[in-house]
């Protein structure tokens, strides 16, 4: 699938999708969404901030904790219904496959279909 309609499936910026997949080639890891940090499915944290100049938000060391991030990481923002929803890119990936999912053929293996037209392609250059 495109990055493109990747990202219109989610309603993103291309350049995430494109910085998501860039960064997991720079780490050589596999294309599936890397694991989170252990955390119970039912953990619900809470905590006041304020907007600080430029309409910073701190989000609080127990939060970036629980989601695996640290000052620098790239998370994705969404507002949806009022609600202000922060996501980090191995979230945004695994909320993307679930998307996917049902339009995704189970009679053939399109990681095959992807590898050998990059194999054609560059056969013919």
């Amino acid at each position: 699938m495109r990055q493109a309609d990747i990202a219109k499936a989610l309603g993103i910026a291309d350049q995430f999708v494109s910085n998501v997949v860039l960064r997991e080639k720079r780490n050589n890891s596999s294309p599936v969404a890397p694991e989170e940090p252990d955390q119970p499915a039912t953990q619900t944290l809470q905590a006041w901030t304020q907007i600080g100049e430029g309409g910073r938000v701190v989000i609080p060391a127990v939060m970036r904790a629980a989601l695996g991030v640290q000052v620098g990481d790239n998370v994705f923002m969404r507002l949806e219904d009022g609600e202000l929803h922060i996501l980090t890119p191995s979230q945004a990936i695994r909320k993307a496959q679930e998307l996917l999912r049902p339009y995704l053929p189970t009679d053939r293996s399109l990681v095959d279909e992807l590898i050998a037209e990059r194999r054609a392609e560059a056969a013919r250059e």
